[in-house]
């Protein structure tokens, strides 16, 4: 599993041990296995701030759309595109075109999906930067 930050709350993770167990437990491939952890604990934070989202009305909209439901969907594309990966390289690349694709769909009226890509995507050039 992935190591959990030291001040990770309990939705954290929750959300933490459900990306790990989405991935699965086959080993990941090359270098990549060496960050998985850490890609772990990006897309965890997303899945956390989805969770918090969709259980509060706060961000349920007149028409009854919870900006959480935005940021869920955005979450479960990159988890797919992080189980395909085989470098932290080509994590990078597809999930810019996964993002891009998902800003050209409508669906997303807050920009919240979109906003959860761009946190991904900030989140992985910072790993990147941090092993280069």
């Amino acid at each position: 599993m992935a190591a959990c930050p030291p001040q990770a709350s309990s939705q954290l993770m929750s959300a933490i041990r459900s990306a790990a167990s989405a991935l699965g437990s086959e080993p990941w491939h090359g270098p990549l296995r060496h960050h998985r952890g850490r890609i772990i604990v990006i897309l965890a934070r997303q899945l956390a701030d989805a969770n918090q989202r969709l259980g509060s009305s706060y961000w349920t909209g007149p028409d009854g759309h919870n900006v959480g439901l935005d940021v869920f969907k955005a979450y479960g594309i990159a988890l797919a595109v992080a189980g395909r990966a085989r470098s932290l390289d080509e994590l990078k690349a597809t999930m810019t075109a996964a993002a891009a694709a998902y800003r050209e769909r409508p669906g997303d009226p807050d920009g919240y999906g979109s906003a959860t890509f761009g946190e991904i995507e900030r989140d992985l050039k910072a790993l990147s930067d941090q092993i280069a």
